[in-house]
């Protein structure tokens, strides 16, 4: 698990006077060439915390015969709803909600609400009620291995 803080206003003013910093993050980085498939990890934001899951081969086979209508805007618009097929980065809660999800490890998530489920991808399962997939940070790869996640959106 990784946790990422914001610095304090009073180490910020100390290094403004030196250095210069700001109170507010606008984004996080976060290094992941120590995740291995099946390895989950929560980057705690201002709001709502964002889940970074690195998924198995298996999960990766089984997504890549889903054949869901796709309405993702790019790079997000295709069967892992992802930059890259391993890595699926979304943010832990209910759709239109605060309720966090549970990570049902290698099936899926559940709404600890409303029951709802959602595939590996976030999508809704089949035969549920929800008409909204989970959302998803607007997140950029800085290189190979560091992802940038906005603080907010």
């Amino acid at each position: 698990m990784i946790y990422l803080h914001k610095p304090s206003v009073a180490f910020c003013i100390f290094l403004s006077l030196i250095a210069g910093c700001s109170a507010t993050v606008d984004s996080k980085e976060v290094n992941v060439q120590s995740m291995t498939p099946g390895e989950f990890w929560t980057v705690p934001t201002d709001a709502i915390p964002i889940w970074i899951i690195y998924r198995t081969p298996e999960e990766i086979s089984v997504l890549s015969v889903i054949n869901k209508p796709i309405s993702d805007k790019p790079p997000f618009n295709n069967a892992f709803r992802s930059i890259r097929p391993e890595l699926f980065v979304v943010y832990g809660n209910c759709p239109g909600s605060t309720e966090l999800l549970r990570n049902d490890r290698g099936k899926g998530f559940t709404c600890l609400a409303t029951g709802i489920s959602y595939d590996l991808s976030g999508r809704p399962v089949d035969g549920n009620t929800a008409s909204a997939s989970l959302s998803l940070p607007n997140y950029t790869f800085k290189n190979a291995v560091t992802l940038v996640i906005p603080n907010s959106q």
